[in-house]
């Protein structure tokens, strides 16, 4: 059923028992699919007012909050979840997420390691988490998430990627340039691996390599 059909349906609901807090949270989500945020707010909202122990209507409300940048409100809505739910690891991932946007990365490692705690086979997560250690300038910590993605997910091009970044910063050039190329072979259109590795073949003194490199990755869009 598409998310119109959807809409449709729940409304009907609605119009028949408008105290049907589960309609509004499904016709939200349709909204939410549709990437209709604000209407999805106030349909979960109303699925609130109906029910507030309703932990489902505050965790899709806070992604549609934080679809709009709106990472605060999400937070406060996450947050509301694992009061009403605290063994859901997807709630502590897209809180995490949130605290990330922020900036706030030793909020979002602990709401990471949370949901890896309760759900450790998600790739998702690891990565998240490794991303936030490697803004902290934790870059063995972030190779330690990067490998377990990896493992994983042997043909993740971004996680390569990533922990090349994390080698990068140790100085490790070899393992960065092996990283960085397994991100080209696994994409070959994958402009920031090329420009990166660009940046490696200039520091170890390759410059032709890195000229060939950044102008791969100016020819793939990369404008940084």
């Amino acid at each position: 059923m598409s998310p119109h059909e959807e809409i449709r349906r729940y409304t009907l609901r609605i119009q028949r028992n408008p105290n049907d807090y589960e309609a509004y949270f499904y016709r939200g989500l349709a909204y939410q699919g549709l990437r209709q945020y604000d209407l999805a707010i106030s349909d979960y909202f109303n699925a609130i007012q109906l029910n507030p122990n309703y932990a489902d209507a505050y965790t899709y409300r806070g992604i549609a909050y934080q679809y709009l940048g709106q990472c605060e409100r999400a937070i406060s809505d996450y947050s509301k979840s694992i009061q009403l739910n605290s063994n859901d690891a997807f709630v502590y991932y897209n809180r995490g997420f949130s605290y990330s946007d922020l900036g706030q990365h030793e909020r979002a490692i602990q709401d990471f390691s949370k949901a890896i705690e309760l759900n450790p086979n998600d790739a998702g997560v690891y990565y998240q988490r490794g991303v936030s250690y490697g803004c902290l300038g934790q870059y063995q910590r972030a190779i330690q998430d990067f490998n377990k993605v990896i493992q994983i997910n042997p043909n993740d091009a971004v996680a390569y990627h990533n922990r090349g970044i994390a080698y990068q910063g140790l100085r490790q050039y070899d393992l960065a340039l092996y990283d960085y190329s397994n991100a080209i072979r696994l994409d070959p259109n994958y402009a920031n691996a090329y420009y990166d590795r660009a940046s490696v073949y200039h520091a170890i003194g390759f410059y032709a390599d890195a000229q060939a490199d950044l102008l791969r990755a100016r020819e793939l869009g990369y404008d940084g």
